[in-house]
């Protein structure tokens, strides 16, 4: 099921990431780009709308001690991210793995160098995934639902989310 909704978004199978973390180019400036909180991308007070643009934008998106920069090779383009700079578009569990698919193309599965964690957004207690790069992704609406899912209980009661062998515990509301 999920290589078919990764088909259908236009993401390659197996396609990997640029080398971001190797490229690094003097400060070329500050771009007028922003990555908003709900996910969506702007640039110059336009939503970029082709996911195509979007995902190579996220694709070549790398944090130095708490900035945003899109790099190449050559250039390095300092942008502003709200909250999250990726997110979980996709979620689906699989012979005890949960695969997530990101909004740079990127297949991750929880637990394999990537921690679910929790922070506040707007008030609200959302998940995030902390990436192996450094980088987080935030969980849209449909794809929290979809983690929601998966919620188990353990012996004492405590809900956690499972993958890859490892146990992520879901913080409870305590109002």
């Amino acid at each position: 099921m999920l290589e078919s909704l990764i088909s259908q978004m236009g993401i390659s199978e197996g396609a990997s990431l640029p080398p971001v973390e190797r490229w690094n180019p003097p400060l070329s400036g500050v771009m007028d780009m922003q990555v908003r909180k709900d996910g969506t991308w702007w640039h110059e007070g336009g939503e970029i709308k082709r996911q195509a643009l979007v995902r190579l934008f996220a694709s070549i998106l790398k944090e130095e001690e708490g900035e945003f920069y899109l790099v190449t090779p050559v250039e390095k383009w300092q942008i502003e991210v709200e909250d999250c700079p990726l997110h979980v578009l996709l979620v689906e569990k699989s012979d005890g793995d949960i695969a997530a698919v990101l909004s740079n193309g990127q297949e991750v599965i929880l637990g394999r160098g990537v921690e679910l964690e929790f922070s506040e957004l707007d008030g609200e207690v959302l998940p995030l995934l902390k990436l192996a790069s450094g980088l987080t992704a935030r969980f849209k609406r449909s794809s929290y639902y979809s983690l929601v899912e998966y919620i188990e209980f353990r012996n004492d009661g405590v809900p956690v989310i499972c993958s890859s062998g490892t146990s992520f515990v879901i913080p409870l509301d305590e109002n």
